[in-house]
């Protein structure tokens, strides 16, 4: 009967450790699992953050463009209405994970892009107004260009008439030429200077 008894025990203790020693293996792979599941979410999140960046700089470029197809088409109003948009964009950058070179160019353009967007914004009843602006921001937006880039198609195009021949830049979607400083007065007048 003790033999019996003894055995028993035994068979109960090694089942026992074998329980504990599965539930450690598991635990294990379980904790490993989820240093795997968090370095992949990090990396996840790294990657969100870039796209983030991207994103911001494809929406300025998209609102940019929605005022300078206004400014094509002689609207004013719908000019300032995206003017304010463009002026909502410029703040949803991540400054802090800009490199410093970005950083640098941000701190030097920014404050004067978001300047002229809020002109645009203000003055819905004098495109004049907003196209001198618009001659300024366009080449606050070419510089962010050339810095963060863009996953868009776009162009440099080039007005040699706009402010008596002194000429102006703007960014176009468009390989067709459709000035935004001179309207629907001379739509076609400027040439590609280069493909971005």
């Amino acid at each position: 009967m003790n033999k019996i008894l003894f055995i028993t025990l035994i068979i109960s203790l090694g089942a026992c450790q074998s329980k504990e020693t599965k539930e450690a293996e598991s635990n294990e792979q379980h904790h490993d699992a989820s240093a795997t599941n968090s370095e992949t979410m990090d990396v996840k999140a790294e990657t969100k953050a870039g796209n983030t960046q991207e994103d911001a700089m494809d929406n300025l470029i998209t609102e940019y463009l929605n005022l300078k197809n206004a400014l094509t088409a002689d609207n004013a109003k719908d000019a300032a209405r995206f003017g304010e948009k463009v002026v909502s964009e410029i703040s949803e950058f991540d400054v802090d994970s800009f490199t410093s070179e970005q950083k640098k160019i941000y701190d030097e353009v920014m404050d004067d892009a978001l300047e002229q967007a809020e002109h645009i914004a203000d003055n819905a009843n004098n495109i004049a107004h907003q196209r001198e602006h618009f001659a300024m921001l366009s080449r606050d937006v070419d510089d962010l260009l050339g810095v963060f880039g863009t996953s868009k198609v776009l162009y440099q195009d080039f007005c040699p008439m706009y402010e008596d021949g002194k000429g102006a830049v703007w960014i176009s979607e468009y390989k067709e030429i459709k000035n935004p400083y001179l309207g629907t007065k001379m739509l076609t007048c400027g040439s590609i200077k280069k493909e971005l």
